[in-house]
């Protein structure tokens, strides 16, 4: 007798120590030795020779079979491929594609135990699983006696017949290399099942328990270090092929993730919050036996009776112990924790005549009943006085094969939304805006990938039927880790992402809502997993923050990664105000977009300024510093630095006098959202952009700033008092402006300024508007704009003008008494999100229901501006308007200037013109003189020469003078143009006095650019400095 198997010593990992049970006990009987005959001895001897030779036969065989095999897997699968396309062909059943498209399709997207759980026709036969059994190679690790690395336990009971038991594991065609029991302490072994009558090369140990526990038995297999461990219960009986054929099929590529058996449950499904009748259980193989179901591999709910386990499965089973887990059945236990580390519960197809591969050969198992064979109804009774396992199923911790295949066929056309939680934290996060789309009638889904069960979070009322908030389906793949190594999370966390994938993909649903921050998504969401759903990952911070998508269509939130909005700052030299401006931008919440940060910084501004601006950490996307070389007020620099590059694009103005709310990145997503990816998006053109700031006062009254309180003018029968309103005007203390009018104002303003700087011929003046006398201000070309076009920019309205976006005026007072208006207003900032709760009905108008106002405050409407437009387009321009409403974000109709005739003075024939005789002349002009035709190369070749004193024979004749005249004149013309039109500098009037002397006059212009100016200029309070064009003619005339 083996030392090494009679005493029971095996080596075990640290973390399988801490399972192993205190009460176990070694039973060893001793017997009498029989001393062994000569000629047993001779027949023992020539049995053994006889059995060497076979063996060695058999090995070789094998061998060779099983290389030819591998040698020809592409031959074999050609073969398999060239099989199912003469059998689809011979099918007269009008199908659009052959079958095995479809499965290949299922084979290569998923792992086929997935694909299996969705649609049972990609089941395998049994062909097909001798076919992939052979393909299977087992490591023995006796080869004579065909031991392979399995522990096989044994449940042992009173009603058990152990010897029967024990011979059918040992008659198996492979032999485990360990057998254990486990016995009642008041349970006695036969003799023929002690150490002595068994094989010697079979290890065997025996543990007595107290009573009966499923944890006992889990923590003895823990100790197990073989491959695989064997679980036999309730006196089961396998065939003799059985173990054989379930390790060879774990090596192939479609079964080595799966928990493989012929024993198997198919559980019913429950409608809505009906128990599921006990009666529709589906039991296997007896279903496969009455002709049920198909002779095929199908995906279960569990296995009964028997399992064949991974060494590496033992502490993910044993990792859920709380208490109401301890009282499932073991099988449905072992499921549902290998589902959420992806195995999926699969049983094989029986042979009807060779039970050699069935799991349980008992005569009793299969006597059918009225109500089913007698194992099958134990199932159902347990199933129907378990409140345990009802509770779990109850709250869908468990995703059941009949739940999948129903899924499978209705994702498509319901599923809406799903949300994915890790944590309590983001589930009380979420369950506001859940409840909100469950209450719309939204097929909502959730599933939970953390480490914590749903059952063990709070709040539980949210999820179970709480003021009728209950989530449809949801899926809890938790898998708790406390006990767990290293390298067992790595294995779980492997699976979990998978069956996450598997879900996403079943359920196919619009939108998928989602914590950003958890590691798991990193590698969940990838480019090639294939997933069309929108996902939606926001920040655990700013969860909280997002009940307003309920109030969205669907639709609308598929955009959801669509809208690109970008910040760009102007600043000069005022770190202070600056510093504030970037602080409040770091406390706002973005929603986990990617947002780009352009700033814009002046020529002037101060080595503080920059410092700050550099060393600016931007956390939310990509940072761009720009330098000015020249000045340029507060709305050219904006002008200049965006220019969209898709009808996608948006930009955020804000300059450095400004403070902002926490929130004013959500205001301005909700309401690009609302109103420009809504079902009515076409009639929404009128709409050029989204204000943050609340003005107090509208500054283009002829008589100056005038209050704008919007309640008092709206008729309280139609509007509520703090509704959102669209306003004539652009605001200058932070927006966003929509790409397609940016880019029509662009060319709008390039050919107004190209008119005001050239032949001024059109004059487009605003009705009652100050802004007319802004000369070459970006505001009034907008202004002018948005009048023709009727457009309109939306305004918030919450109580006492509660903003996003706050002026804090930090210049010299003595500034603000040269304006002599204030031309800002500081408002207070919405500080807490009670966006939806200052809004009528908790949600944005449509845009129909908004009321609009037109440049002076008046309440007017879409139609009206519009008309009003039309009047002054044919006023200032020849182009046809067109219809009022179809913009094309082309200004060419509305730069179009009528037809100038210029009449000059004809001169009087009989006039007589004085003549004057010019002797010597000379010319001082910058840059190179004309080029001249003369003997000498000198130019000064007549100094000292007496001159000729006829005109014609003038070193310069006449015509070449003329000629040098009009050059001059207008190389003079242009070189003052180009300074009038420099972009960086104020257009100035230039007039000529009687003395030849050039005077330069300033015009005041846009007060909202002298505010910004100033700060730059403290001498110059207007937003540009003076510029004077200068050119000189010096002209020395000598008549002789």
């Amino acid at each position: 007798m083996s030392t090494r198997h009679s005493s029971g010593l095996h080596k075990r990992t640290p973390s399988q120590a801490k399972y192993s049970i205190e009460e176990s006990t070694y039973i060893d009987k001793p017997t009498t030795a029989i001393p062994a005959t000569k000629a047993t001895r001779t027949k023992n001897l020539w049995l053994f020779a006889v059995f060497s030779v076979v063996a060695i036969y058999i090995l070789y065989k094998y061998s060779f079979q099983h290389d030819l095999i591998s040698g020809t897997d592409d031959k074999r699968r050609e073969s398999l491929l060239t099989q199912a396309l003469l059998e689809d062909s011979m099918e007269s059943d009008g199908q659009a594609k052959p079958s095995w498209m479809d499965d290949m399709g299922y084979r290569n997207k998923l792992e086929y135990p997935q694909a299996l759980q969705r649609d049972p026709k990609v089941g395998h036969s049994m062909i097909e699983i001798q076919r992939l059994e052979s393909n299977g190679r087992l490591q023995y690790t006796n080869s004579l006696h065909r031991i392979v690395s399995v522990t096989a336990i044994l449940a042992i009971d009173n009603s058990i017949d152990v010897r029967s038991q024990v011979a059918a594991v040992l008659s198996q065609t492979v032999r485990p290399a360990h057998i254990w029991l486990i016995i009642d302490k008041d349970v006695h072994l036969p003799i023929a099942v002690s150490r002595e009558k068994l094989p010697e090369y079979v290890g065997f140990r025996v543990f007595v328990r107290e009573k009966a526990a499923d944890r006992t038995w889990l923590s003895i297999a823990n100790m197990a270090t073989t491959r695989h461990t064997w679980f036999l219960t309730n006196g089961v009986r396998p065939g003799v092929k059985y173990l054989q054929r379930l390790l060879r099929l774990s090596q192939t590529q479609e079964y080595t993730h799966a928990l493989l058996g012929t024993e198997g449950v198919i559980l019913p499904l429950a409608e809505n919050t009906t128990l599921a009748d006990a009666d529709d259980m589906v039991c296997l193989p007896q279903a496969i036996e009455t002709g049920e179901l198909p002779n095929q591999s199908a995906a279960v709910d569990m296995l009964a009776d028997i399992w064949l386990l991974r060494r590496e499965w033992i502490p993910i089973i044993m990792s859920y112990t709380t208490p109401e887990l301890l009282q499932i059945p073991i099988g449905f236990r072992i499921s549902l924790t290998l589902s959420k580390a992806g195995i999926t519960t699969i049983a094989l197809p029986i042979n009807p005549v060779d039970q050699g591969y069935w799991g349980d050969i008992r005569e009793h198992t299969r006597t059918l009943h009225n109500e089913g064979s007698l194992s099958c109804r134990q199932r159902k009774e347990e199933y129907s006085f378990n409140s345990a396992w009802q509770r779990i199923l109850d709250r869908n911790q468990y995703t059941l094969v009949a739940e999948i295949r129903e899924l499978t066929y209705q994702a498509r056309a319901q599923t809406d939304i799903i949300f994915i939680i890790s944590t309590a934290e983001e589930l009380q996060a979420l369950s506001p805006i859940m409840c909100s789309f469950i209450q719309q009638g939204k097929l909502v889904h959730l599933i939970n990938s953390g480490t914590q069960s749903l059952y063990d979070m709070q709040p539980q009322q949210t999820l179970y039927g709480h003021n009728g908030c209950k989530a449809n389906h949801v899926h809890d793949l938790s898998i708790d880790t406390k006990y767990w190594t290293e390298e067992d999370i790595v294995f779980a966390g492997t699976h979990q992402i998978a069956e996450i994938h598997d879900l996403l993909h079943i359920l196919d649903a619009r939108l998928v809502i989602y914590a950003k921050e958890h590691a798991i998504w990193q590698d969940v969401i990838h480019p090639d997993i294939g997933i069309k759903s929108v996902l939606i990952g926001l920040p655990t911070a700013d969860l909280a923050h997002i009940g307003w998508l309920a109030t969205l269509s669907l639709e609308t939130l598929q955009e959801w990664n669509t809208v690109d909005i970008n910040l760009f700052v102007v600043t000069d030299s005022r770190p202070d105000a600056l510093s504030r401006l970037l602080r409040s931008m770091n406390s706002a919440h973005y929603l986990g977009d990617t947002v780009k940060l352009t700033m814009n910084t002046a020529h002037t501004a101060d080595k503080v300024t920059q410092v700050l601006v550099k060393n600016f950490l931007w956390g939310h996307g990509q940072k761009i510093v720009r330098h000015r070389i020249r000045r340029a007020g507060f709305m050219k620099a904006l002008v200049e630095s965006w220019y969209p590059s898709s009808v996608h694009e948006y930009a955020i103005f804000l300059d450095d006098d400004l403070e902002l709310s926490p929130y004013f990145y959500i205001w301005a997503k909700f309401t690009v959202l609302k109103y420009r990816y809504s079902e009515h998006q076409d009639t929404l053109k009128n709409m050029f952009g989204i204000s943050l700031y609340s003005p107090p006062g509208l500054d283009l009254h002829p008589d100056g700033l005038k209050p704008f309180i919007p309640s008092e003018l709206l008729d309280p029968d139609l509007y509520p008092m703090e509704t959102p309103y669209l306003l004539q005007l652009p605001s200058t203390w932070g927006a966003l402006y929509f790409p397609e009018h940016w880019m029509e104002f662009h060319d709008y303003i390039t050919g107004r300024l190209t008119d005001d700087h050239g032949k001024k011929r059109q004059d487009i003046q605003i009705p009652e508007s100050r802004s007319n006398e802004w000369r070459f201000s970006p505001r009034r070309y907008m202004i002018e704009m948005i009048y023709l076009r009727g457009y309109s920019m939306l305004y918030p309205n919450f109580n006492n003008y509660t903003s996003f976006s706050t002026v804090q005026w930090d210049a010299p007072p003595h500034l603000m008494i040269e304006q002599n208006e204030t031309y800002h207003a500081q408002v207070p900032l919405m500080d807490k999100n009670t966006i939806l709760d200052g809004l009528s009905g908790n949600a944005l108008p449509d845009w129909h229901d908004l009321p609009i106002f037109d440049y002076l405050g008046m309440p007017t409407s879409v139609v009206e501006l519009q008309e009003k437009g039309r009047i002054l387009q044919r006023d200032v321009s020849a182009c046809d308007p067109g219809v009022a409403g179809t913009s094309r974000f082309d200004p060419s109709d509305l730069l179009c200037p009528f037809p100038i005739i210029l009449l000059e003075e004809e001169e009087p024939k009989n006039k007589t013109t004085e003549e004057t005789n010019v002797k010597y002349v000379t010319i001082y002009v910058v840059g190179p003189a004309p080029t001249i035709e003369v003997e000498d190369s000198n130019i000064d070749h007549w100094q000292g020469q007496d001159l000729p004193n006829d005109p014609l024979n003038n070193h310069y004749e006449e015509q070449a003078f003329e000629e040098l005249t009009r050059n001059m004149e207008s190389q003079l013309q242009m070189d003052g143009n180009d300074e009038a039109i420099d972009d960086e500098s104020q257009e100035q009037a230039a007039a000529d006095t009687p003395d030849g002397t050039v005077q330069s006059q300033t015009v005041r212009d846009d007060p909202h650019e002298a505010v910004n100016a100033a700060d730059t200029d403290n001498q110059n309070p207007d937003w540009t400095e003076d510029t004077t064009v200068e050119a000189e003619l010096k002209i020395e005339a000598d008549v002789i």
